[in-house]
C-alpha cells in the first residue's frame, strides 16, 4: 500500500479577546479519556514465568486474565513480589476473601490462576475521573479494567492517572472546556466515531486550541468528514490536518 499525503487547514475564528478562549465552563474527565484502550489479556493457565515474560517484553505492569471469552480474574506485578525463585517471602496473610493459603500459594504456584486476584473491578467508559480515583483509593487497587456492554474496552491505571496530570497546565486548576488537554480529549472521542479516520493511529496535538493531526486514514472522505467535525469542536481554533490516505497497490 502505498500513502497519499493530504494537508488540510481548517480557520475557525471566535469572538472575544482571547481566541478559542469563549467557553469556561468546567467539565470531567473520563475513564475513556485517560484509559490504555490496547489491553493485552492472559489465560489463566499460562505459566508464571510465561506471564513474566509477558508484562516484561510488553511494557505492561497487569493484564485481565480471560478464559472462552470470559472475564475470569486480574494478574499484575504485584502479584509476582513474593516468588521463591526470587528468594522473596510470602506474607502469609490470614485474608479471608481469598483463604488463608492464598499469599502461600502465589508463592509456589505455577500458573496464573495461583497468582492472578478473581475479584475484579470495572468501571464504565463515561466514569468520571474523580470516581476512579476515589474507587483506587478505597479498594487499593492500581488497575481498573474499562467495560462497555461487558466488553473489555480498556485499562486505567495510577500511572495512566500521573500521565494525565503531568498533561494539565500547571497550576491550571479543574479542567476547562478550552483547555488543550481537554479539547484533545474531545478530538479523540470524535475520531473514534468514523472508524475509517483510524483513531488509534493517530497522532493529536493541540496548541491553544490550535489542532495538529498526524497519521494515516483509509480514505479522502474519512479525513474530510473527521476533519470537519473535529473542526466544528467548540474551542477548536484551527485544524491542520496533515494526515496521509492509505491506498491499495
Amino acid at each position: 500500500m502505498v500513502a497519499s499525503q493530504a494537508k488540510t487547514k481548517m480557520e475557525h475564528p471566535v469572538s472575544g479577546q482571547s481566541p478559542g478562549r469563549e467557553t469556561s465552563e468546567s467539565v470531567e474527565i473520563r475513564a475513556k479519556d485517560v484509559m490504555t484502550a490496547t489491553v493485552s489479556s492472559v489465560t489463566s493457565g499460562m505459566t508464571v514465568h510465561d506471564l513474566a515474560v509477558f508484562l516484561d517484553e510488553n511494557k505492561i505492569s497487569a493484564a485481565p486474565v480471560i478464559d472462552d471469552d470470559q472475564l475470569v480474574g486480574i494478574v499484575s506485578a504485584s502479584d509476582l513480589l513474593q516468588r521463591e525463585e526470587l528468594g522473596t517471602s510470602p506474607s502469609v496473610a490470614n485474608d479471608q476473601r481469598l483463604g488463608s493459603n492464598f499469599d502461600l500459594q502465589k508463592y509456589h504456584g505455577r500458573h496464573v490462576r495461583d497468582v492472578m486476584s478473581p475479584n475484579v473491578m470495572t468501571i464504565g467508559r463515561d466514569t468520571g475521573l474523580d470516581d476512579v480515583c476515589q474507587l483506587m483509593l478505597d479498594a487499593n487497587v492500581r488497575h481498573l479494567l474499562v467495560e462497555d456492554e461487558k466488553n473489555i474496552v480498556g485499562m486505567v491505571s495510577r500511572s495512566d492517572i500521573v500521565h494525565t496530570l503531568a498533561a494539565r497546565p500547571e497550576a491550571a486548576g479543574p479542567p476547562k472546556s478550552y483547555d488543550d488537554d481537554i479539547i484533545r480529549y474531545r478530538i479523540m472521542d470524535v475520531l473514534v466515531g468514523f472508524p475509517g479516520a483510524m483513531p488509534w493511529f493517530t497522532t493529536v496535538d493541540v496548541l491553544n486550541g490550535v489542532v495538529t493531526l498526524n497519521g494515516s486514514v483509509n480514505a479522502e472522505t474519512d479525513l474530510k468528514v473527521s476533519a470537519r467535525a473535529i473542526g466544528d469542536l467548540e474551542n477548536v481554533r484551527r485544524v491542520e490536518d496533515h494526515r496521509s490516505i492509505i491506498q491499495p497497490y
